[in-house]
């Protein structure tokens, strides 16, 4: 197969024609073709380190090009411009219900955010990187195509559901614009200033802060013994003047 696709100098059409012809056979027998396309691009996109595994060395016709890559890139631009118009197409403007309902989704989705990242990440990154984190949570074509699916297969209010994913893509690809330019102009800053104090209270502490802490009650304990002894000599010194 090395041989014959060497003699093609735009051989990326012809892997496109076995993809389809691998996608065509998957379907005939009732499985998943867009599960056997994806292992067929993570196959394709790692070949070399899947050859060098099996102690072969992959040859230059079957690692990717800089041009079929692109190629592929343009492919995938195309297919995701079609699928955002295929879902504005379907997309019902008039149950306003579903479109609330996509708004307090996002909502809540932007205000949990915050706290993921900072249990997550706490102080590894700058206040900024964090902010720019946190805004960063657009629903994109992974939702989108996963929404088509109830009404591909026909479930029943399947395009109630399509309507509140499509308006959670919408609403949190706004929400993320508008906070990432805030967030670039200086305007508003990391959220991870509010949520470190309760963070600091609920979330445990590292071994450091536990030993530091358990120092600090030793020495007021002391404290507090030394007080107590040092009280009945006073009193017993007033009592003998």
């Amino acid at each position: 197969l090395d041989k014959y696709l060497e003699q093609f100098s735009k051989s990326y059409v012809t892997t496109i024609a076995f993809l389809l012809i691998v996608f065509g056979i998957v379907e005939f027998m009732n499985a998943s073709g867009a599960i056997a396309a994806l292992s067929f691009g993570i196959v394709l996109g790692n070949s070399r380190k899947i050859l060098s595994v099996a102690g072969k060395e992959a040859s230059s016709r079957i690692v990717i090009s800089d041009d079929e890559s692109f190629f592929y890139s343009q492919i995938s631009f195309f297919l995701k411009v079609f699928l955002f118009v295929y879902m504005g197409i379907l997309l019902n403007l008039s149950t306003y219900s579903f479109i609330l309902m996509g708004l307090a989704i996002s909502i809540a989705l932007f205000l949990i955010r915050p706290l993921a990242v900072e249990t997550v990440i706490r102080n590894a990154f700058n206040p900024k990187d964090k902010g720019i984190m946190q805004a960063l949570i657009p629903k994109g074509v992974a939702a989108a195509v996963l929404a088509t699916m109830p009404i591909a297969y026909k479930i029943p209010n399947a395009n109630a559901f399509f309507n509140v994913i499509v308006s959670v893509i919408v609403f949190t690809i706004l929400i993320s614009t508008i906070l990432v330019f805030l967030l670039e102009k200086g305007y508003i800053g990391s959220t991870s200033s509010y949520y470190a104090k309760l963070f600091k209270a609920i979330m445990p502490k590292n071994n450091k802060e536990i030993k530091q802490n358990k120092q600090e009650d030793k020495t007021q304990i002391k404290g507090k013994s030394k007080n107590q002894q040092e009280l009945p000599v006073i009193k017993k010194q007033r009592s003998i003047k």
